[in-house]
């Protein structure tokens, strides 16, 4: 299982990938790349047109025959293509490129795009396809680790680009733009250990997220073979449909807690025994009524962990973002801290 090993400066650390690059699989890349340039009629091919606002057309192209692909969710948008798509352009504002972002590639797909000047960081294997996350480089920002500007996912199919998924509304200037990450069933931020639960029936389908790891929509096979772009569900499960969580991203930390609270999961209150060093934040967030709080990150973005709980014994970890509520401020009015991420770990099965 291969996961979305996106260095960060808090919580946990990235996985290393072992690299294989053989000058073999450069040099062929480089010559695919120039001889699909053009078409039988010398004309050039490239990433077809998005199609207009609002619309969800099927299309297909001579690489991706009877391919098909719909679906718009939030201005991100399935494209198909029969090459790698161009290099874009660095922003005059873009920040500095950082060769410690990259990840290293493991199959030849991502080494093609990596000869073309893309840097990878993200790759997988799904339903037949190999998912690869690619941006125009990585930058490393104080407090946010590894973030790679206007991002964009590209299926490959019996190694030829076919797919490109597409924020519409990225901009390379902006850090935080465009798909930044691939998620592989394990949710969280500390998706690198292997005892976290996979999502139930995970498979299924491929997920796409921000610079943070957050989900913002899925790919599904549809009934006819061809792809699509769809909203997430509003509920997901883990641990064979026992521990069910529904959907979390982004909002509040007191909305979130309410949702779990109705979904049957408990509060499991830390032991200020355990706490390392003083922390500000998690101190007042216990005064606040969440004593779940384990503890937070004293710098970059504010990162707090809690902990909840069911009656199956299937443990929750919640990550939120964001300053914590100041003293004396209408709680109505604060500025709560909004949620990351989450991770589930199955609780183990009755003995006999």
């Amino acid at each position: 299982m291969e996961s979305t090993p996106i260095r960060r400066s808090f919580l946990v650390a990235a996985r290393g990938v072992p690299s294989l690059r053989p000058l073999a699989w450069a040099v062929a890349a480089l010559i695919a790349l120039g001889a699909s340039a053009c078409n039988r009629e010398g004309t050039a091919t490239s990433a077809a047109p998005a199609a207009p606002a609002g619309a969800t057309p099927a299309a297909t192209t001579p690489a991706a025959k009877g391919l098909t692909v719909k679906g718009e969710v939030d201005g991100l948008r399935l494209r198909l293509i029969d090459a790698l798509p161009p290099l874009p352009k660095a922003a005059a504002d873009s920040g500095e490129a950082s060769g410690d972002c990259a990840q290293a590639t493991v199959s030849a797909e991502a080494r093609a795009a990596e000869a073309a000047g893309w840097t990878v960081f993200a790759e997988r294997d799904w339903a037949g396809y190999r998912a690869v996350g690619v941006a125009r480089a990585g930058t490393h920002l104080a407090g946010m680790g590894c973030v790679f500007p206007d991002g964009q996912v590209l299926l490959f199919r019996d190694g030829r680009p076919v797919v490109q998924v597409v924020d519409t509304q990225a901009g390379q200037e902006a850090s935080d733009s465009g798909l930044q990450s691939l998620e592989d069933g394990v949710p969280g931020p500390s998706a690198e250990s292997s005892q976290l639960a996979r999502r139930d029936d995970a498979d299924a389908e491929l997920r796409v997220g921000d610079w943070n790891g957050r989900q913002l929509a899925r790919i599904v096979v549809g009934a006819d073979g061809g792809l699509e772009l769809t909203a997430l569900p509003a509920m997901d499960s883990f641990c064979g449909q026992r521990a069910k969580l529904p959907r979390l991203e982004a909002l509040a930390l007191p909305l979130a807690r309410e949702r779990l609270l109705a979904q049957g999961w408990q509060a499991r209150p830390s032991d200020p025994a355990a706490d390392e060093g003083e922390d500000g934040m998690r101190d007042a967030l216990r005064g606040l009524g969440f004593p779940e709080v384990e503890g937070c990150a004293g710098t970059g973005m504010g990162y707090c962990n809690y902990h909840y709980r069911n009656a199956a014994g299937d443990a929750l970890q919640l990550t939120t973002a964001g300053e914590y509520v100041p003293a004396g401020v209408d709680q109505a009015e604060a500025n709560w801290p909004n949620v990351a991420g989450y991770s589930v770990l199955c609780a183990a099965p009755a003995a006999g």
